[in-house]
């Protein structure tokens, strides 16, 4: 509805305005759906993968600090990577009958 004494082009810049800030707000909501969708997603990954990142994280701790003979890593020794799977063979054996 016009006012008393506004034209047709102020009504018009007008509803521009509105519709602008109606787009941003949908804009926004489109942000924070796909935050949120993108965050669950993660959390979901996170937690399928549990058990490898935890190897992995022991792998990389193990390689870190792992003492040093002749400046290269003990752990990463072949005898010693050998030695952990004749270790854990049985135990791996052990499930299957």
């Amino acid at each position: 509805m016009r006012a008393p004494g506004e034209h047709a082009s102020e009504r018009h810049h007008r509803s521009e305005g509105r519709l602008a800030a109606n787009c941003e707000r949908h804009a926004l909501v489109r942000r924070q759906r796909t935050a949120t969708r993108t965050s669950a997603r993660a959390s979901q990954l996170l937690a399928r993968y549990r058990g490898a990142l935890g190897l992995i994280a022991v792998l990389i701790l193990s390689i870190v600090f792992s003492p040093t003979r002749g400046g290269r890593p003990v752990f990463l020794d072949i005898g010693n990577l050998t030695d952990i799977l004749r270790q854990v063979a049985e135990k791996g054996i052990s499930p299957w009958g």
